[in-house]
């Protein structure tokens, strides 16, 4: 769905390439770190955002229920697809009027401050869900040039209503996934704290509030077990804020990505509907495959790492062998432009699918994705045997470093010789042993691997053998006496 409102302040906006303004380094105070093009967003976090921004804006009198009684507070009150938006009436003149932001313009301004977060807090002994920036550091990476800023315009006051509703709107769901279980939600708090600053050209503060902190500083000291990460240029990419089902898109992918090269196929109509796409386009299935093959187009483009090829097929699982010859692979999505519709079909006839929305799809990356953003498992070992498994550990540590950008502190001396005296004491049959059983874990870490398991290992071992030492002592001491007592 379009945002009317920013498509007609971008309408004259530059060709945008996704690459540039989001890769910059962030130039508000931080430690001197390796580039950071990504953010991770943990899991709890991210199904709260996807339920709560929806594919379209809220509408300033469909959508209005107009002032309720909230726990004691007189709030404004908007709904739509099963979530209440409330913001304290008091507050509403700071989003001077206008409805406040749940769309795609929100979800990338969460997910912006969640990397700003992680930027500025890497390196730091005491971390704090806070970050601190200009808004004009805060526009360059959403994708607006430095001429631009300098020149000033409604597109700053949008972008500041960005921080202004994570900052003041709250929510009330019928159904949210917190921590693997549903809940109604009767009041889920307002994201942050923000301090604006009195000289606009100034320093803004963003503090994350406490119902959401614990899962951030876990992504923040490394133990994370359920994340995502998401490339910062498509925050910056202007393209996918205008045309909203591209964001959509963008984030199904990352919310499909597993183990495997390719995700669980699902049918084309429930990919369309997570992606915010209309029920008017929905009902032609000639609209919804332009929609589909444009989001194709667009992210195998500008996002080759996260999708390279699609799957087409009759079922949801096209490696049985009967059901062989009812999958149609797709690669050089680049190039979809050439195929139409009539195409289409007659290819789907071809395996038994009269309907382009009843046919189901799997996202396929490329294998240096895979490569790189696979989690290890129990064939980790074997996919690289013969490196050693000392070698084998330290492989698995740099693709993980290389897909979440939390490099371990150790130097790669400190990693070799620790696992090299693991490796020693621990021998290499029980040191291979324990790695085989992280692997198998469904959110293996590494860095928790090394860091945590292994020395616990090591410790365990230690004290039994000292304590086997000592058994050993005792014994030979009682023979000892023993021995004694007979030659009086």
């Amino acid at each position: 769905m379009r945002n009317k409102k920013l498509t007609q302040l971008e309408q004259n906006e530059p060709k945008t390439t996704g690459v540039s303004a989001s890769e910059k380094f962030f130039i508000t105070p931080a430690p001197v770190t390796p580039k950071k093009v990504k953010a991770l967003i943990p899991r709890q976090l991210h199904n709260i955002t996807k339920t709560v921004f929806t594919g379209s804006p809220l509408h300033s009198k469909r959508d209005s229920r107009g002032q309720e009684d909230w726990q004691g507070t007189l709030t404004e009150v908007w709904q739509k697809s099963g979530v209440l938006y409330g913001v304290k009436t008091e507050d509403k003149d700071k989003l001077k009027g206008i409805v406040p932001k749940i769309s795609v313009s929100q979800d990338k301004n969460i997910k912006l401050l969640l990397a700003m977060i992680e930027q500025q807090q890497y390196g730091k002994d005491d971390k704090e869900p806070e970050a601190v920036f200009t808004l004009k550091d805060y526009a360059t990476l959403r994708g607006f040039s430095e001429a631009e800023i300098a020149r000033g315009g409604k597109f700053m006051d949008e972008l500041k209503r960005d921080l202004y509703s994570g900052a003041y709107m709250t929510y009330r769901v019928d159904k949210i996934v917190i921590d693997g279980k549903t809940y109604t939600a009767h009041g889920i708090p307002n994201f942050y704290t923000l301090l604006e600053p009195a000289n606009q050209k100034g320093e803004w503060r963003v503090r994350f509030n406490p119902f959401y902190v614990d899962k951030i500083m876990e992504v923040l000291k490394g133990e994370a077990h359920q994340f995502y990460t998401h490339q910062l240029k498509e925050i910056g990419d202007r393209k996918t804020t205008e045309k909203e089902y591209l964001h959509h898109f963008y984030n199904l992918l990352v919310e499909t990505k597993g183990h495997t090269k390719c995700s669980m196929p699902m049918k084309v109509r429930t990919a369309l509907t997570k992606m915010g796409v209309s029920d008017k386009i929905l009902k032609r299935p000639q609209e919804s495959f332009k929609v589909l093959k444009e989001s194709l187009i667009y992210t195998a483009t500008y996002y080759p790492e996260e999708l390279e090829s699609i799957i087409l097929s009759q079922t949801g699982d096209f490696t049985k062998p009967e059901n062989k010859g009812k999958a149609i692979p797709l690669s050089h999505l680049q190039d979809l432009g050439k195929l139409d519709y009539e195409t289409i079909k007659t290819m789907l006839h071809g395996m038994g699918v009269t309907d382009i929305r009843d046919c189901f799809i799997s996202f396929c990356q490329t294998s240096e994705v895979k490569k790189l953003t696979a989690k290890p498992h129990t064939t980790h070992a074997i996919q690289i045997s013969g490196a050693g498994v000392v070698n084998e550990i330290l492989d698995w540590l740099e693709d993980y470093e290389r897909r979440t950008d939390y490099p371990m502190t150790w130097t790669p001396e400190q990693r070799r010789k620790f696992l090299g005296d693991c490796e020693k004491c621990l021998g290499t049959n029980r040191l291979r042993e324990l790695f085989t059983q992280a692997g198998r874990e469904h959110n293996a870490n590494p860095i928790r691997f090394l860091s945590k398991e292994l020395p616990a290992e090591m410790k365990r071992y230690k004290t039994t053998k000292k304590s086997e030492e000592t058994r050993q002592q005792n014994m030979d001491d009682l023979r000892g006496m023993k021995d004694n007592m007979f030659k009086f």
